[in-house]
Order: C-alpha cells, then sequence, then structure tokens
C-alpha cells in the first residue's frame, strides 16, 4: 500500500477537524453544567471528573493501540484483548467504588463521593468503542436506501432467497442494480 502526501494530509486534516469537534462538544458541555451548577457544587463535579479521568488511563493499558498495530489479528488475540478490556473496566469500577468515601477529604461536600459513584458507572457497561469493530456497519452498494441494513442481527451466506418484510409486500428479493 502506498501513501501518498495528499492521503496523509487528508488524514491529518480529518483527525484535527475530529479533534477539534469533540473539544467544542466538551466546551459546551462544560458551559451548559457550569451554568446550572453552583460554584461549589461545579467544584465537587471537577474533583470527582478528576479523578474518573485518572481511572480512565488504567481502563485500556495499550491494549487498543497494541491490537491496532498488529498487522493480522487472529479472533483468538481480539478475544483476549477484549476480555482484558472489560476486566480493566471493572477493575476500574470497582477502584473509583473505594475511593469514593474517601473523597469527603478532598472536598468537604456530602455529595462528593455519590457524584464519583455515579460517574464510576460509566466504567462498566461501555459501549464497544470504535477500535473493537462498533458502531457494526454494513454496506451494501446493490442494495436500495428502503433495503439498506438498519440493525444486524445475524450474518449469514445462502444461495437461497430468504425473503423478508420487503418481499412480503411484492418487492422483489433483490431491488437492487
Amino acid at each position: 500500500m502506498i501513501v501518498t502526501k495528499a492521503r496523509t494530509f487528508r488524514n491529518v486534516l480529518y483527525a484535527t477537524a475530529t479533534k477539534g469537534a469533540t473539544l467544542l462538544c466538551a466546551v459546551a458541555t462544560t458551559m451548559v453544567v457550569a451554568r446550572n451548577l453552583t460554584p461549589r457544587d461545579y467544584g465537587v463535579v471537577g474533583f470527582a471528573t478528576i479523578v474518573i479521568g485518572f481511572l480512565l488511563q488504567f481502563t485500556d493499558m495499550g491494549l487498543a493501540r497494541a491490537a491496532i498495530r498488529r498487522r493480522e489479528l487472529p479472533p483468538e488475540s481480539l478475544d483476549t484483548v477484549f476480555t482484558l478490556k472489560a476486566i480493566l473496566g471493572c477493575l476500574a469500577f470497582v477502584a473509583a467504588l473505594l475511593i469514593a468515601p474517601f473523597a469527603r477529604h478532598f472536598i468537604d461536600h456530602p455529595a462528593s463521593s455519590n457524584v464519583i459513584r455515579i460517574l464510576a458507572l460509566d466504567f462498566v457497561g461501555k459501549p464497544l468503542a470504535p477500535e473493537w469493530g462498533a458502531p457494526v456497519r454494513l454496506r451494501i452498494p446493490t442494495k436500495l436506501g428502503f433495503k439498506s441494513a438498519k440493525n444486524i442481527k445475524a450474518i449469514s451466506v445462502t444461495n437461497t432467497y430468504p425473503g423478508g418484510y420487503w418481499e412480503d409486500q411484492g418487492y422483489n428479493w433483490f431491488s437492487g442494480s
């Protein structure tokens, strides 16, 4: 694969635009939260965000970068990395729960430990990250828009025409070019 300067430049612009959009969303969110909270409550949220941000650094441990850098990754290795990432997320959740009661010693606010506990819920049940293949998108260029895959429940290869909702409405199975 040959990487051209134009393609590299386009990728840098895309990455910059993505980071900029993320930063703008974070600024907008911070402004809304700061506007609706008292300064003391905003300090509690800021402190809890620092604690959660620190623990967030330990939920990956470089696994995503290591998996991406491998040219070929067997399914067994991918399963192992995914499992390790889930375990690290659960450990960060437990660590946040253990740290939460001590938050009152740093900030004299009764809700400080509860805010940390609530923000720690992000570590468990977190949606699949893009580096693990989510959100799953399926592009079928020969299908018309009304037959595009919306929610993928299973993928199979078959020589028979399985039918479906649109076929029951009188459209042919293929309906593509």
